[in-house]
């Protein structure tokens, strides 16, 4: 296998991140064409809450652009995670009540992207519901100091033999060598969660299709102005790790993976009026929909 193939292979790997377009391969939202993502990576100002709210609070609705790096054979690859959380804060302390992980896309030497029933099946499947962090004023007075603790995810497999038996929100971190290897077939526990017929995950990239099984984790941390509804970028980092199992119904090609590369970063914006929580039918992924909307409004270039 060229190197190049191995290399445009990697993209599609390990964190179930992903870029800055919506929905499926193509990347349209509502037939327009989406641009990278991103917002305040070059230190542009954060936005300011309204007099009288609280210095450091993450009450409210928030929307998130979590983007993290890989390599493969000294190619680098980015990838966006997009998340809806709602959130009470009492004191300096937090909870997330309410979570959809939003999907993916993946960009470098090639292009990984969900299509809209991967997306759905990863919606419904949230891990960070009851996750916990800090957010409180800093000794200088002008700025918070914001934490949010680890949270594992896992995609294309068995939950309770693969995650929940081993961690569960509020457990204590653990390194994912200490978890069941990761299984690489049906019998294993593989499971086919967009029901397209084929065992695990199914990433689209330039290549072809890749069905997969992966796991990981990601915890925040850093500094950022008070009083702010919008913040972000290299001062909040994202530290992570992951694994994959490849189903050998993928093309031998595609069957490479990459190595995390630390650190990441992450954005936030609250979005309490703005956004639509769709309810009854289709919820999760017509909501993450418009998620993704918001998130590329609100940080074109990550």
């Amino acid at each position: 296998m060229s190197k190049l193939i191995v290399a445009l292979v990697a993209a599609s790997m390990l964190s179930a991140c992903a870029e800055d377009k919506v929905i499926g391969p193509e990347g349209d939202i509502d037939g327009g064409k989406v641009i990278d993502s991103g917002v305040i990576a070059d230190g542009g100002p954060p936005v300011d809450a309204p007099p009288g709210t609280p210095p450091c609070s993450m009450t409210g609705v928030w929307i998130a652009a979590q983007v993290t790096f890989s390599t493969a054979l000294g190619a680098q690859q980015k990838a966006v995670n997009w998340y809806y959380h709602d959130i009470t804060q009492t004191g300096d302390d937090f909870t997330i009540t309410k979570s959809l992980d939003c999907g993916f896309r993946v960009t470098g030497t090639t292009t990984v992207t969900l299509k809209e029933p991967t997306m759905e099946a990863l919606a419904k499947r949230s891990s960070s519901v009851g996750r916990k962090g800090t957010f409180k004023p800093s000794a200088s007075g002008n700025t918070c100091d914001f934490t949010l603790g680890r949270a594992y995810s896992l995609r294309g497999a068995n939950m309770a033999t693969f995650l929940t038996s081993q961690w569960m929100v509020g457990d204590p971190d653990k390194a994912l060598t200490s978890f069941p290897a990761l299984p690489g077939n049906a019998a294993a526990g593989m499971e086919d969660w967009d029901n397209d017929g084929k065992e695990g995950f199914t990433l689209v990239t330039g290549l072809g299709e890749r069905y997969v099984a992966q796991r990981d984790w990601a915890s925040y941390a850093g500094t950022v102005p008070q009083q702010s509804l919008m913040f972000g970028g290299p001062e909040l980092v994202v530290t992570w790790d992951g694994q994959e199992a490849v189903s050998q119904q993928t093309a031998a090609l595609l069957r490479t993976g990459s190595t995390p590369t630390n650190p990441g970063r992450v954005y936030f914006a609250r979005v309490d009026n703005e956004l639509t929580v769709v309810t009854g039918a289709n919820a999760e992924l017509e909501t993450c929909k418009n998620v993704q909307r918001l998130v590329l409004a609100k940080f074109p270039n990550p």
